[in-house]
C-alpha cells in the first residue's frame, strides 16, 4: 500500500508541474530565440563586468562544492 501511495504522489506532482508549465506559459522561455537573447545579454554583461562575473562564478562554485560534501 505504501508503495502505491508514493507512486500516486510522484505522478500527481508530475501532473501538477506539467499543468503549471502550461498555465504560466513557461514554454516561451524554452524557445531558441529566447535562449539566444539571454546568451547575448549574458555575454554583454560579462564583457562589461569581467571581474565581478568571475568572482560570482567562483563563489557559486565554491559554495556548491562545499555543500556537496
Amino acid at each position: 500500500m505504501k508503495l502505491n501511495l508514493s507512486k500516486f504522489i510522484i505522478v500527481g506532482v508530475i501532473v501538477v508541474l506539467i499543468v503549471l508549465f502550461f498555465v504560466f506559459d513557461l514554454k516561451q522561455y524554452l524557445s531558441l530565440e529566447h535562449i539566444k537573447a539571454q546568451q547575448e545579454a549574458l555575454n554583454g554583461y560579462y564583457q562589461n563586468n569581467t571581474l565581478l562575473s568571475i568572482a560570482v562564478y567562483m563563489f557559486i562554485y565554491i559554495a556548491v562544492t562545499a555543500l556537496s560534501l
